[in-house]
């Protein structure tokens, strides 16, 4: 509950330093961060004291706060506005699928294979890692033009083009 409500202020904080500085930036901060913070998750989660176990959630979930915050608007500004529904949704979607039901199962495989937990920080770090190298790859979309195409309307209805000789 500590982290959700902490949640509730990071993330609109987070989307309005990404308006400010740009996407990329601030993502990128919630990845390095991430990795950075790793390292410390399980050995605080290990000292079995609730205080540093909620220190332990509470950074990790500030640093998920800067990618998720960003993330919506990001994808959505990707895509064409005739094609921002489908193509947001998508890859939105299969990455759920792929990498949010596939993380639980290789980081328990891999505790039990090693019966360590670095394995799952290295885990976890090269994910994150590869967000930030996505991030890098990925155009910076603050500050773009996000009206329609030309040729359609606000409602997606097609309309002809404007005309230069005039009639």
């Amino acid at each position: 509950m500590i982290g959700a409500s902490m949640q509730l202020v990071t993330y609109p904080a987070f989307a309005a330093l990404s308006d400010r500085y740009g996407r990329r930036p601030v993502t990128l901060v919630g990845a390095i961060g991430s990795i950075a913070w790793m390292p410390f998750v399980f050995p605080l989660v290990d000292t079995k004291s609730t205080v540093l176990i909620v220190v332990a959630v509470l950074g990790g979930l500030l640093f998920h706060s800067a990618m998720y915050g960003v993330q919506a608007v990001w994808i959505c500004e990707l895509f064409e506005a005739s094609h921002r529904y489908s193509g947001a949704s998508l890859g939105y979607q299969l990455a759920g699928i792929v990498g949010g039901s596939l993380a639980p199962t290789i980081a328990v495989g891999l505790l039990q294979i090693s019966n360590s937990t670095i394995p799952v920080v290295i885990y976890v770090c090269v994910a994150v890692a590869i967000v930030a190298v996505a991030a890098m790859l990925t155009r910076e979309t603050r500050g773009a033009d996000m009206d329609q195409e030309a040729g359609t309307a606000n409602d997606g209805a097609a309309r002809p083009a404007a005309s230069s000789v005039t009639d």
